[in-house]
């Protein structure tokens, strides 16, 4: 477990430079004096060179004021006892002279939060597949690629019933429409053969001769 303390503001303005330090199994000392483990310059001298100490305590740490101007805890309006310890929490802010800080306790062994803007290569959240590429429609669709399906597919095992028929070709009682029987081929246009009459030959005429007469009845 470790305690992470974070200069928020000085004289109401965010600071030039980030400045913190982490509190773990030693002591940390807070004050204007340079050799403090978290300096705080201080010109007007609000901040005393040891202002107050942290130090871990079982499960938890502990705050001591050392100063003469005191440490204020959360913005109360009362500084806290002087050289008594004080039990620190999670998100608890602390005035110094006009300095303001905030206490982040992190447990051991704290899990990172997952950044939810991190790029697909970064990892897939736990228990999905990966998706991988889009299959194919073709595919999809299996072996034959589209084509159409068998008469089994639409009517049953047999394929020759209707839809939801049995595997005998029986057709459903109660199916309005009962099945019709069988027609008979119709002949095609193309094989029909008309047969007209023949008519009766011709008699030939001799040649150069008269014409034969014909015999009375």
């Amino acid at each position: 477990m470790e305690l992470v303390l974070r200069v928020m503001s000085y004289n109401g303005l965010p600071p030039q430079q980030a400045a913190s330090v982490r509190v773990a199994d030693r002591a940390c000392v807070l004050g204007r004096h340079p050799g403090s483990d978290l300096e705080l310059p201080d010109p007007e001298c609000l901040v005393s060179g040891r202002h107050a100490v942290i130090e871990r305590h079982g499960q938890g740490f502990l705050l001591t004021d050392m100063s003469t101007n005191g440490t204020f805890l959360n913005e109360a309006a009362e500084a806290i006892p002087p050289h008594q310890p004080v039990a620190l929490s999670n998100g608890d802010r602390l005035g110094i002279g006009t300095y303001v800080l905030s206490v982040s306790i992190e447990p051991d062994g704290q899990p990172s939060l997952a950044d939810p803007f991190a790029s697909p290569d970064a990892g897939l959240l736990p228990g999905l597949p990966d998706p991988g590429a889009s299959p194919d429609i073709m595919e999809l669709l299996g072996p034959g690629g589209g084509a159409a399906p068998a008469p089994g597919h639409l009517f049953g095992q047999g394929g020759t019933g209707s839809p939801g028929s049995a595997d005998d070709g029986s057709w459903p009682s109660g199916h309005p429409t009962e099945p019709r029987a069988a027609e008979p081929p119709r002949a095609s246009v193309e094989n029909i053969h008309f047969s007209l009459p023949k008519a009766a030959p011709e008699r030939q005429r001799p040649v150069g001769g008269p014409p034969s007469a014909t015999p009375p009845p």
